[in-house]
């Protein structure tokens, strides 16, 4: 959009010399001169949109930008859960067999209890 609003303000400033160089060879004619006004208005309002898109075009880079960076930061939190997770998967696994093995240990006592207890 900006290319072509560049492209569009050139032309238009090229007809605006043109006509400013025919009105100045014919000095009185009034309807060159009025193009001639009416092109550099419309010059100086494409120059202003075309600001106003290259100020937004930086806003939203900005905002692009930091986008990206929160994205990074979240990436390093999902991986940080991620391992996270993988360690209280491997905790949980550990503990189950702790408690296989604990009640077991208590299957034997009570075997061992009543065993003592005849």
């Amino acid at each position: 959009e900006n290319e072509g609003l560049r492209a569009e303000n050139e032309g238009l400033h090229g007809q605006a010399s043109e006509a400013g160089g025919a009105a100045g060879s014919h000095g009185s004619e009034l309807g060159i001169q009025d193009e001639e006004g009416g092109l550099r208005v419309r010059c100086a309002e494409l120059e202003d949109t075309y600001q106003r898109v290259c100020g937004e075009h930086a806003a939203l880079q900005g905002m692009f930008e930091a986008l990206e960076g929160d994205y990074a930061i979240l990436q390093g939190k999902y991986a940080s859960l991620t391992e996270a997770g993988a360690r209280l998967d491997e905790e949980s696994g550990r503990l189950q067999n702790e408690c296989i093995s604990l009640e077991q240990d208590n299957v034997r006592l009570q075997e061992e209890a009543a065993r003592l207890g005849e």
